[in-house]
Protein backbone atom coordinates (compact mmCIF):
# COMPACT_ATOMS: atom_id res chain seq x y z
CA UNK A 1 0.00 0.00 0.00
CA UNK A 2 1.28 3.48 -0.86
CA UNK A 3 0.86 6.47 1.41
CA UNK A 4 0.64 10.13 0.53
CA UNK A 5 3.80 12.20 0.59
CA UNK A 6 2.16 14.55 3.08
CA UNK A 7 1.58 11.74 5.60
CA UNK A 8 5.07 10.30 5.12
CA UNK A 9 6.55 13.78 5.52
CA UNK A 10 4.65 14.45 8.75
CA UNK A 11 5.79 11.12 10.20
CA UNK A 12 9.38 11.70 9.10
CA UNK A 13 9.53 15.13 10.76
CA UNK A 14 7.73 14.03 13.90
CA UNK A 15 9.67 10.82 14.55
CA UNK A 16 13.07 11.92 13.23
CA UNK A 17 14.43 12.82 16.71
CA UNK A 18 13.80 9.21 17.79
CA UNK A 19 14.70 7.16 14.71
CA UNK A 20 17.71 9.24 13.66
CA UNK A 21 19.60 7.88 16.66
CA UNK A 22 22.27 5.39 15.67
CA UNK A 23 20.79 2.48 17.60
CA UNK A 24 17.32 3.06 16.14
CA UNK A 25 18.04 4.02 12.53
CA UNK A 26 19.12 0.48 11.62
CA UNK A 27 15.96 -1.22 12.90
CA UNK A 28 13.83 -2.95 10.25
CA UNK A 29 11.61 -5.42 12.11
CA UNK A 30 8.05 -4.30 12.73
CA UNK A 31 8.09 -5.68 16.27
CA UNK A 32 11.16 -3.62 17.18
CA UNK A 33 9.65 -0.50 15.61
CA UNK A 34 6.46 -1.12 17.58
CA UNK A 35 8.46 -1.40 20.81
CA UNK A 36 10.07 2.00 20.23
CA UNK A 37 6.73 3.59 19.35
CA UNK A 38 5.19 2.11 22.50
CA UNK A 39 8.06 3.49 24.59
CA UNK A 40 7.93 7.03 23.28
CA UNK A 41 4.36 7.66 22.17
CA UNK A 42 2.92 7.95 25.71
CA UNK A 43 5.50 10.63 26.59
CA UNK A 44 5.10 12.66 23.41
CA UNK A 45 2.59 13.97 20.92
CA UNK A 46 4.22 12.76 17.77
CA UNK A 47 2.23 12.42 14.58
CA UNK A 48 0.02 9.33 14.65
CA UNK A 49 -1.42 7.26 11.79
CA UNK A 50 -3.30 3.92 11.72
CA UNK A 51 -0.47 2.47 9.60
CA UNK A 52 2.32 4.22 11.49
CA UNK A 53 4.47 1.08 11.93
CA UNK A 54 4.38 0.19 8.22
CA UNK A 55 5.21 3.75 7.21
CA UNK A 56 8.08 3.96 9.68
CA UNK A 57 9.40 0.63 8.38
CA UNK A 58 9.26 1.98 4.84
CA UNK A 59 11.08 5.17 5.84
CA UNK A 60 13.73 3.21 7.72
CA UNK A 61 14.32 0.95 4.72
CA UNK A 62 14.68 4.09 2.63
CA UNK A 63 17.42 5.34 5.03
CA UNK A 64 15.71 8.72 5.38
CA UNK A 65 16.41 8.89 9.12
CA UNK A 66 20.11 8.12 8.77
CA UNK A 67 20.91 10.03 5.58
CA UNK A 68 20.01 13.63 4.78
CA UNK A 69 20.62 12.87 1.11
CA UNK A 70 18.01 10.07 1.14
CA UNK A 71 15.65 12.31 3.09
CA UNK A 72 16.13 15.06 0.49
CA UNK A 73 15.29 12.61 -2.30
CA UNK A 74 12.10 11.61 -0.49
CA UNK A 75 11.10 15.10 0.66
CA UNK A 76 12.84 17.65 -1.60
CA UNK A 77 10.70 20.50 -0.31
CA UNK A 78 12.42 20.23 3.07
CA UNK A 79 15.87 20.76 1.59
CA UNK A 80 17.33 23.56 -0.48
CA UNK A 81 19.37 21.26 -2.70
CA UNK A 82 18.79 17.47 -2.62
CA UNK A 83 21.83 16.76 -4.82
CA UNK A 84 25.19 16.52 -3.07
CA UNK A 85 27.92 18.76 -4.41
CA UNK A 86 31.37 17.40 -5.21
CA UNK A 87 33.08 19.77 -2.76
CA UNK A 88 30.37 19.58 -0.12
CA UNK A 89 31.54 18.36 3.28
CA UNK A 90 29.36 16.68 5.82
CA UNK A 91 28.74 18.98 8.76
CA UNK A 92 27.72 17.29 11.95
CA UNK A 93 25.58 18.89 14.61
CA UNK A 94 27.83 20.75 17.05
CA UNK A 95 28.27 19.28 20.50
CA UNK A 96 26.29 20.86 23.30
CA UNK A 97 28.37 23.42 25.14
CA UNK A 98 28.63 24.18 28.82
CA UNK A 99 30.15 27.48 29.92
CA UNK A 100 31.45 28.62 33.27
CA UNK A 101 31.66 32.35 33.04
CA UNK A 102 34.61 32.60 35.45
CA UNK A 103 36.61 30.25 33.19
CA UNK A 104 35.78 31.97 29.89
CA UNK A 105 37.94 34.37 27.94
CA UNK A 106 36.73 37.91 27.29
CA UNK A 107 35.09 37.27 23.87
CA UNK A 108 33.18 34.30 25.29
CA UNK A 109 32.02 36.33 28.29
CA UNK A 110 30.79 39.03 25.91
CA UNK A 111 28.89 36.39 23.92
CA UNK A 112 27.30 34.94 27.04
CA UNK A 113 26.37 38.42 28.20
CA UNK A 114 24.65 39.06 24.86
CA UNK A 115 22.71 35.79 25.11
CA UNK A 116 21.56 36.66 28.63
CA UNK A 117 20.44 40.07 27.39
CA UNK A 118 18.36 38.39 24.67
CA UNK A 119 16.91 36.04 27.29
CA UNK A 120 15.84 38.83 29.62
CA UNK A 121 14.63 41.27 26.96
CA UNK A 122 13.14 38.99 24.31
CA UNK A 123 14.33 41.52 21.75
CA UNK A 124 14.43 40.32 18.11
CA UNK A 125 12.36 37.25 19.04
CA UNK A 126 10.89 35.29 16.13
CA UNK A 127 9.17 32.43 18.00
CA UNK A 128 6.94 32.04 21.05
CA UNK A 129 6.93 28.93 23.24
CA UNK A 130 3.84 28.56 25.40
CA UNK A 131 3.13 26.25 28.30
CA UNK A 132 0.15 26.70 30.59
CA UNK A 133 -0.20 30.42 31.30
CA UNK A 134 3.40 31.16 30.35
CA UNK A 135 4.61 32.61 27.08
CA UNK A 136 8.31 32.88 26.21
CA UNK A 137 9.60 34.98 23.35
CA UNK A 138 12.63 33.10 22.04
CA UNK A 139 14.93 32.99 19.05
CA UNK A 140 14.93 30.17 16.49
CA UNK A 141 18.64 30.63 15.86
CA UNK A 142 19.31 29.60 19.47
CA UNK A 143 16.52 27.11 20.12
CA UNK A 144 16.52 25.04 16.92
CA UNK A 145 20.22 24.07 16.86
CA UNK A 146 19.77 22.61 20.34
CA UNK A 147 16.65 20.55 19.63
CA UNK A 148 15.54 18.49 16.63
CA UNK A 149 11.98 18.80 17.89
CA UNK A 150 11.97 22.56 17.41
CA UNK A 151 13.63 22.20 14.02
CA UNK A 152 10.69 20.02 12.97
CA UNK A 153 8.11 22.25 14.67
CA UNK A 154 9.45 25.28 12.81
CA UNK A 155 9.54 23.42 9.48
CA UNK A 156 7.76 24.76 6.43
CA UNK A 157 4.04 24.07 6.26
CA UNK A 158 3.46 23.52 9.97
CA UNK A 159 0.92 25.50 11.96
CA UNK A 160 3.71 26.54 14.32
CA UNK A 161 5.56 28.13 11.41
CA UNK A 162 2.52 30.07 10.24
CA UNK A 163 1.55 31.31 13.70
CA UNK A 164 5.03 31.55 15.21
CA UNK A 165 3.90 29.72 18.36
CA UNK A 166 4.90 26.29 19.67
CA UNK A 167 2.51 25.15 22.38
CA UNK A 168 3.61 22.57 24.96
CA UNK A 169 0.30 22.03 26.81
CA UNK A 170 1.14 18.73 28.49
CA UNK A 171 4.59 19.54 29.84
CA UNK A 172 5.45 20.68 33.34
CA UNK A 173 5.54 24.52 33.33
CA UNK A 174 8.44 24.67 35.78
CA UNK A 175 10.52 22.25 33.69
CA UNK A 176 9.75 24.23 30.52
CA UNK A 177 10.84 27.42 32.28
CA UNK A 178 14.20 25.82 33.10
CA UNK A 179 14.49 24.53 29.52
CA UNK A 180 14.09 28.08 28.21
CA UNK A 181 16.69 29.28 30.70
CA UNK A 182 19.08 26.57 29.51
CA UNK A 183 18.74 27.59 25.85
CA UNK A 184 20.37 30.93 26.68
CA UNK A 185 22.69 30.06 29.57
CA UNK A 186 23.71 26.43 28.80
CA UNK A 187 22.84 25.67 32.42
CA UNK A 188 20.01 26.29 34.83
CA UNK A 189 19.67 26.99 38.54
CA UNK A 190 16.43 26.08 40.28
CA UNK A 191 16.76 29.32 42.24
CA UNK A 192 16.24 31.22 38.98
CA UNK A 193 12.77 29.73 38.72
CA UNK A 194 11.48 32.82 40.52
CA UNK A 195 12.94 35.14 37.90
CA UNK A 196 10.45 36.50 35.37
CA UNK A 197 12.35 38.02 32.47
CA UNK A 198 10.73 40.44 30.07
CA UNK A 199 10.80 37.73 27.41
CA UNK A 200 8.01 35.92 29.29
CA UNK A 201 4.37 36.74 29.83
CA UNK A 202 3.05 34.86 32.83
CA UNK A 203 -0.46 35.78 33.84
CA UNK A 204 0.01 34.93 37.48
CA UNK A 205 3.77 35.31 37.90
CA UNK A 206 4.04 32.49 40.37
CA UNK A 207 0.73 32.97 42.08
CA UNK A 208 0.16 31.09 45.31
CA UNK A 209 -1.77 28.40 43.45
CA UNK A 210 1.16 27.84 41.10
CA UNK A 211 3.70 27.96 43.90
CA UNK A 212 1.86 25.21 45.72
CA UNK A 213 2.33 22.99 42.67
CA UNK A 214 6.04 23.63 42.31
CA UNK A 215 7.97 20.34 42.67
CA UNK A 216 10.98 19.87 44.92
CA UNK A 217 14.36 20.50 43.34
CA UNK A 218 15.00 16.75 43.03
CA UNK A 219 11.69 16.14 41.30
CA UNK A 220 12.24 19.17 39.10
CA UNK A 221 15.61 17.84 37.94
CA UNK A 222 13.91 14.54 37.05
CA UNK A 223 11.19 16.35 35.11
CA UNK A 224 13.76 18.42 33.24
CA UNK A 225 15.72 15.26 32.38
CA UNK A 226 12.58 13.65 30.92
CA UNK A 227 11.71 16.87 29.05
CA UNK A 228 15.20 17.01 27.56
CA UNK A 229 14.86 13.41 26.39
CA UNK A 230 11.46 14.14 24.88
CA UNK A 231 12.75 17.11 22.87
CA UNK A 232 16.23 15.66 22.25
CA UNK A 233 18.21 18.37 24.03
CA UNK A 234 21.35 16.40 24.83
CA UNK A 235 23.19 19.07 26.79
CA UNK A 236 20.20 19.79 29.00
CA UNK A 237 19.68 16.09 29.67
CA UNK A 238 23.31 15.66 30.76
CA UNK A 239 23.16 18.77 32.92
CA UNK A 240 19.90 17.68 34.60
CA UNK A 241 21.42 14.27 35.37
CA UNK A 242 24.42 15.84 37.08
CA UNK A 243 22.15 18.14 39.08
CA UNK A 244 19.98 15.16 40.05
CA UNK A 245 23.04 13.22 41.23
CA UNK A 246 24.27 16.12 43.35
CA UNK A 247 20.84 16.76 44.84
CA UNK A 248 20.34 13.05 45.65
CA UNK A 249 23.61 13.01 47.61
CA UNK A 250 22.51 16.00 49.65
CA UNK A 251 18.78 15.34 50.03
CA UNK A 252 18.45 11.54 50.08
CA UNK A 253 16.90 11.67 53.57
CA UNK A 254 14.08 14.04 52.57
CA UNK A 255 10.58 13.13 51.32
CA UNK A 256 11.56 14.80 48.05
CA UNK A 257 13.92 11.94 47.23
CA UNK A 258 11.12 9.35 47.24
CA UNK A 259 8.99 11.63 45.07
CA UNK A 260 11.95 12.02 42.72
CA UNK A 261 12.54 8.26 42.63
CA UNK A 262 8.93 7.76 41.58
CA UNK A 263 9.23 10.50 38.95
CA UNK A 264 12.46 9.02 37.58
CA UNK A 265 10.79 5.68 36.93
CA UNK A 266 7.45 6.86 35.56
CA UNK A 267 8.92 9.50 33.23
CA UNK A 268 11.68 7.47 31.54
CA UNK A 269 11.77 4.27 29.54
CA UNK A 270 13.44 1.17 30.97
CA UNK A 271 16.44 1.40 28.64
CA UNK A 272 17.24 4.93 29.84
CA UNK A 273 19.34 4.20 32.92
CA UNK A 274 20.50 7.76 33.77
CA UNK A 275 18.15 8.74 36.60
CA UNK A 276 17.26 5.16 37.44
CA UNK A 277 20.85 4.19 38.23
CA UNK A 278 21.17 7.18 40.55
CA UNK A 279 18.02 6.12 42.40
CA UNK A 280 19.13 2.49 42.75
CA UNK A 281 22.62 3.51 43.88
CA UNK A 282 21.16 5.84 46.49
CA UNK A 283 18.95 3.08 47.90
CA UNK A 284 21.95 0.76 48.10
CA UNK A 285 24.09 3.37 49.84
CA UNK A 286 21.35 4.25 52.32
CA UNK A 287 19.63 0.95 53.00
CA UNK A 288 17.81 2.48 55.98
CA UNK A 289 15.45 4.02 53.43
CA UNK A 290 14.15 0.53 52.69
CA UNK A 291 12.75 0.30 56.19
CA UNK A 292 10.29 3.12 55.56
CA UNK A 293 6.70 2.28 54.66
CA UNK A 294 6.66 5.16 52.18
CA UNK A 295 9.66 3.65 50.39
CA UNK A 296 7.93 0.31 49.97
CA UNK A 297 4.92 2.05 48.48
CA UNK A 298 7.12 3.90 45.96
CA UNK A 299 9.02 0.71 45.06
CA UNK A 300 5.78 -1.17 44.37
CA UNK A 301 4.23 1.69 42.42
CA UNK A 302 7.23 2.21 40.17
CA UNK A 303 8.25 -1.42 39.74
CA UNK A 304 11.61 -1.02 41.48
CA UNK A 305 11.28 -3.97 43.83
CA UNK A 306 13.12 -6.21 41.37
CA UNK A 307 16.18 -3.96 41.13
CA UNK A 308 16.61 -2.59 44.68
Amino acid sequence: MSYSTAVRREIYLSWKPIFSRANNSQIRKRSKIQDIVNDYAPMSHRFWHPNLINILKDLLEGHVFSSDYCAAQAFPDLFHDPKPKADQKTISKPAQLTFREDECDEPTRELMSSLKELYYSGEYSDLTISCGQSRYRVHKALVCPQSDFFIAACGAGFKETREGIVDLPDDDPWAVKMMIHYFYHFEYDTQSIWEFPQNSSEATHASLSEASQMPSSLVLHAKIYALAEKYNICGLKDFALQEFKAAAIEHWATPGFLDAAREAYISTIEADRGLRDVVVTTFHQHSELLNLEETLSVLKESGMLAVV
